[in-house]
């Protein structure tokens, strides 16, 4: 009778309704997360009413679920060379790579919804690449204790996927099945900018943000003097404005930051340092664990926003940068380094 039972109430969880898309984007609000399916079941209802809007599959997890990109063109051009030779730039978030920090998932449906309904303005000459969950396996497996520290929501997924390997840690060896869909993804589409979203484990401060720009002594100089002198002051400015002031990225491992803070370099084997590789400018949000979940993703929102709008007013700066950054690259000759002090 026990083992009836059993069966009966999982046959009644599974057969449970999805969230109504049109109530997925404010779920954040009440400390809970959509999950895997209610963020599938959105992206493809917009992919549905709205022409500007496409979900496409572009392989497997490790696992066997599919993994899909998002993508808003507002003339409904859905290749990226036709795009380029119209002089859109190219936008690229990857969210979810850890399922227990799904902020940046339930700010990319609040964005989605707002520019698809004309709440926001969707910025000219901007494609909106959004990868909804890229830790399928992992985002299926869920608890209340996964992060502990973490002040909300109230039930997280897990950090490894299938083969629990972290995924942020994959992405030149591509040992998963993701990376190797990611890979499709992201030379499909050759992103201008790229952006995973995180939430951190670590230091205590008041900012709510925190932010890595890809290391810029391992960027082409063209591509780090742009993000240096251009990008960054237009984010932080942005943020600022907002009410939403960011700061660097903070990793001091229990030393007094009066002693220094180190810079953190993240190789290819992270999202952003593998974007890099490819003269993308990188980023990667991170949103303080201790705040409160709905805070976070409003800061989340606040900033991918930011950027739509900073692509649009510096896209053609990025666009030749990263050009002339390709071209560079490819007639250089013998010397590559590799490492440096």
């Amino acid at each position: 009778m026990e083992t009836r039972s059993f069966i009966l109430c999982l046959l009644l969880l599974a057969g449970r309704p999805l969230l109504n898309a049109q109530d997925a984007w404010n779920k954040y609000m009440t400390n809970r997360t959509v999950s895997y399916p209610e963020a599938l079941h959105f992206f493809r209802e917009a992919d549905r009413k709205y022409a500007s809007a496409k979900l496409i599959e572009y392989g497997k997890s490790d696992n066997g679920k599919p993994i899909f990109l998002f993508v808003i063109s507002p003339e409904k051009i859905f290749n990226r060379d036709s795009l380029r030779a119209k002089g859109y730039t190219v936008l690229f978030i990857n969210n979810g790579i850890h399922p227990g920090e799904p902020d940046g998932t339930n700010a990319c449906i609040r964005l989605t919804k707002f520019l698809l309904e004309g709440k926001e303005p969707m910025p000219p000459k901007v494609v909106l690449c959004i990868v909804p969950v890229y830790n399928v396996d992992g985002s299926y497996i869920t608890s209340t204790h996964f992060r502990s520290g973490q002040n909300g929501p109230d039930t997280v997924g897990f950090r490894g996927n299938a083969r629990n390997l972290d995924l942020n840690r994959d992405f030149i060896k591509c040992d998963s099945e993701n990376a190797k869909t990611f890979t499709r993804m992201f030379r499909a589409w050759d992103p201008d900018v790229f952006v995973d979203t995180h939430v951190t484990d670590g230091a205590d401060y008041q900012y709510v943000m925190t932010l890595i720009d890809s290391q810029k002594d391992k960027m082409h100089p063209l591509i780090s003097g742009v993000m240096q002198k251009a990008l960054l002051p237009a984010l932080n400015h942005s943020m600022t404005a907002a009410g939403q002031p960011m700061s660097p990225y903070v990793n001091v491992w229990g030393e007094s930051p009066e002693n220094g803070m180190t810079g953190f370099l993240e190789g290819p084997r992270y999202a952003s340092g593998y974007a890099t590789l490819f003269n993308t400018f990188s980023f990667v949000t991170e949103t303080h664990m201790l705040k409160p979940f709905p805070q976070r993703v409003e800061c989340t929102y606040i900033f991918l926003k930011s950027m739509l709008d900073a692509c649009s007013t510096y896209g053609p700066v990025l666009r030749e940068a990263r050009m002339q950054a390709n071209e560079s690259t490819a007639r250089q000759q013998e010397v590559f380094p590799i490492q440096w002090s």
